[in-house]
This record gives C-alpha cells, structure tokens and sequence, in this order.
C-alpha cells in the first residue's frame, strides 16, 4: 500500500452546499432557475432611446456540501495506515432569490450645419452664417434591485429578528443576492468521524404592539425613526449528522472511521480491498437529518436605519423532551478525486456521487 498525498475530497471547493448532495434525499433538492426579459426602443436619426428590464429568478437546496483534505502514511500492512482530516467543513441550507435588472440607453446625433443669425443694422438687415459643430453623445445606465430584499426587508420590519429570512452566501448567477437559511461547520470532525450542522428556521413575533403600554412607546419610538421589537421565537430545526464510513485507495479500503492520536489523525477499524482505480482516491459518508423545535425569545432595537442591536435566545424543545424525530433514513455518499489534488478544476474535477 503506498502514499496517499494530500487530497481535496469535495462537493465544490469552495464550499456551497447549492453544488451539494439534497439534504432530503427522498425529496431532492431544487436547482432551478430563469429570467424573463422584456425591452423597447423608439426614435430616429437624430436621438434615440432603448431599455431591457430583465427578472432573474433562481433557487437552490436544501442542500449539504461536505469539504475537507486527506492524506495518508505508507504501511508496512493495512491495519496499521495511518489517515490525516483536515480542513473539514460541512454547509446545510437553502438559498432563493429574485432580481431585476433594468439598461436605459440614450442617444442624440446632430449632423454638422451652416446656422443663419439674423441682425438688424441701421441701414438694414444681414445675414451672417456661422457654421456649427456635430454634437453626439450617448449615456446609459445599469441598476440592479433585490426585489427579495425588499420582501425581507418589510418583513423585518413587522417581525424584527436576526435570524428571519437572512441573506446567504450567494452563488446563483444572475442574481445580486440570495436568501433563505443555512448553517456551517467548520473544523467539528469528531473522534469518531461525525460532524454535525443545524440550520434553523426561525419565526419571531413581536408581541409589544398588543401591550396598550408598550404601544405608546412603540409609537414614541417611530416619531424619532427608531423602533422597538420583542416577544416568543418559534424555529424549525434540521440538525444534520454526517459520518464520515472509510477512505479507499491503492487497492485498500480502511472503513470505520476513528480518532487515533492528535487532532485530524484516523486509523480504521476494517480493512478490504477496493476497486477504486489506482489513481483515485474515494471517502465514503453518510448523513441522516432529524427533525426538531425550538421556542425562544427576542428583542431588537434600530434606530434611524443606521443601527440595529437584538438578542435571541432558543431552547430546543425536542432536546427537552428527550424527542428524536427522523426526517431522513441514511443516506450514502462518496467523494471521489485524483490521489494529490489539492483543487478542483475543470482539468482535474473531482467527483462525488449520492
């Protein structure tokens, strides 16, 4: 068994868990999107005008990337190879978004010309001819509006809290942002080769509208351009479990996944041949999502558009109920790239499959 340099094992590098395995693999995941343009133009030879509005929409998730580098040490014999993690990252969530984009181009050409200027002189009229330049000039202007955005931000707005509805790391072309929700891992390998990420979803109400007291300052509030929000948060948790199974290559499978001295450093329990090409190397995973609720509460304060300040305290339900509620049964993966690729790249793209 020889060497296993250092490789990228991926979904997408960097991590995006739109590029990932669905989270819900009964269900898939959504990987659409579209735009619809619609443009004008109108005038002649000497000034014009012409426009496109064209709306971007797009979607992606739920989803899970998986990111980390592996390598190995030569053995003398396979139940004693040594495995290095490192750089190990997990990514869940979801991402939509809608934008418009509107062009506006204008344009005026006046040829050059002779331009009569009349006087009148004591002994009658003249008629000097002064000749005139060609004028030309063209503008055109470019905007872009996260019509999302603006949902999210009225809806804020109603139900202030940091977690509503939160811009996420956007990856979808054509689009100036995405929202939804997502969680990331980062560096939480366990000793037994299991990482865990919880994206949540969160409803706040703010109740303080409903108290005649705290009305009265609410509205004290919006006369100065500041506002106040607090009251009991409901999430929807998607805590997620991935497990790291084995790592094959150069003809040896090394399965069971375990902690075997310092930080990143894994040996095996099992050990079998692997028909993983001689070139390749391939880690095997699960993941299984379960199902759980949170209650808590918030409260914010912005004043002027130019601050915000909020707390938000959750407490899992589930948790304390001791209630483990499934939404996914195991669901295998792998990861697959060539032995010493520390990239993926379209000359050398490393591959997974679910």
């Amino acid at each position: 068994m020889g060497d296993l340099a250092e490789t990228v094992l991926a979904t997408s590098d960097p991590i995006d868990f739109c590029s990932g395995f669905p989270l819900f693999p009964g269900v898939g995941s959504l990987d659409i999107g579209g735009s619809a343009v619609a443009s004008f133009s109108d005038g002649d030879d000497l000034a014009s005008i012409s426009g496109q509005a064209t709306l971007f929409a797009g979607a992606c998730g739920p989803g899970l990337a998986v990111l980390l580098n592996a390598s190995g040490t030569n053995a003398t014999s396979p139940d004693s190879a040594s495995i290095t993690l490192s750089g190990d990252s997990i990514e869940a969530g979801l991402a939509i978004g809608l934008t418009l984009s509107l062009s506006l181009s204008v344009s005026y050409n006046a040829p050059s010309q002779d331009q009569s200027f009349w006087h009148d002189l004591v002994d009658g009229a003249v008629e000097p001819f002064f000749p005139v330049a060609a004028i030309s000039f063209s503008a055109s202007v470019d905007l872009q509006f996260d019509l999302l955005g603006v949902i999210a931000f009225l809806i804020q707005q109603m139900l202030p809290s940091s977690s509503l509805f939160t811009k996420v790391t956007n990856t979808l072309p054509g689009l100036s942002s995405t929202w939804g929700f997502s969680a990331q891992n980062n560096g939480g390998l366990s000793s037994q080769g299991q990482a865990q990420v919880a994206p949540v979803l969160s409803f706040p109400v703010s109740i303080l509208p409903y108290i005649p007291a705290a009305g009265e300052i609410i509205t004290a509030a919006s006369k100065v351009g500041a506002s106040v929000s607090a009251g009991p948060v409901f999430g929807i948790g998607f805590p997620t479990t991935v497990q790291l199974q084995g790592l094959e290559w150069d003809g040896l499978s090394c399965q069971g996944l375990r902690r075997s001295g310092g930080e990143g450093a894994f040996t095996a329990t099992q050990f079998s041949a692997s028909s993983v090409a001689p070139n390749q190397v391939q880690l095997d995973l699960e993941h299984s999502v379960d199902l759980d609720f949170e209650l808590g509460v918030f409260a914010s304060f912005s004043a002027w558009g130019l601050f915000s300040v909020g707390t938000e305290a959750l407490w899992n339900v589930s948790d304390f109920l001791d209630l483990t509620i499934p939404a996914t049964s195991q669901a295998s993966h792998q990861l697959t790239n060539t032995i010493g690729s520390l990239s993926l790249t379209s000359a050398n793209l490393g591959s997974f499959s679910g």
